[in-house]
C-alpha cells in the first residue's frame, strides 16, 4: 500500500469508512508484509480501530471501521442479521 492515498467517504466521531481500491490489503495476515488499510488509518488517526468487514485483496468496494467497540458492536450486527444490503 506504498504510496496510495486512502479514499475517505465518511467520517464522523464513530466509523470512518474507505472506498477501497483493487491490490490493497484491508487487514494484516501471514502472507503480506506491506502496510495496509488499517495499518495507516491507525496512523493517522492514532487510535484503536474495530474493522466492521474486509474485502478481498483483488476486490474493491467500501471497507467500514468503527470508532469505539460500542459502534463496532451495532454495525457489525446489522452485517451478521443481513440488514446491510451488499452489491
Amino acid at each position: 500500500m506504498q504510496n496510495k492515498k486512502l479514499n475517505i467517504l465518511f467520517e464522523n466521531n464513530d466509523v470512518i469508512v474507505i472506498d477501497k481500491e483493487s491490490d490493497t490489503f484491508v487487514l494484516n495476515n501471514e502472507e503480506t508484509k506491506q502496510k495496509t488499510i488499517f495499518d495507516l488509518l491507525q496512523e493517522t488517526l492514532k487510535q484503536e480501530l474495530f474493522p466492521v468487514n474486509s474485502l478481498d485483496y483483488e476486490a474493491t468496494g467500501i471497507v467500514i471501521f468503527a470508532k469505539n467497540r460500542k459502534t463496532h458492536e451495532f454495525v457489525s450486527g446489522q452485517f451478521k442479521k443481513e440488514k446491510v444490503k451488499k452489491i
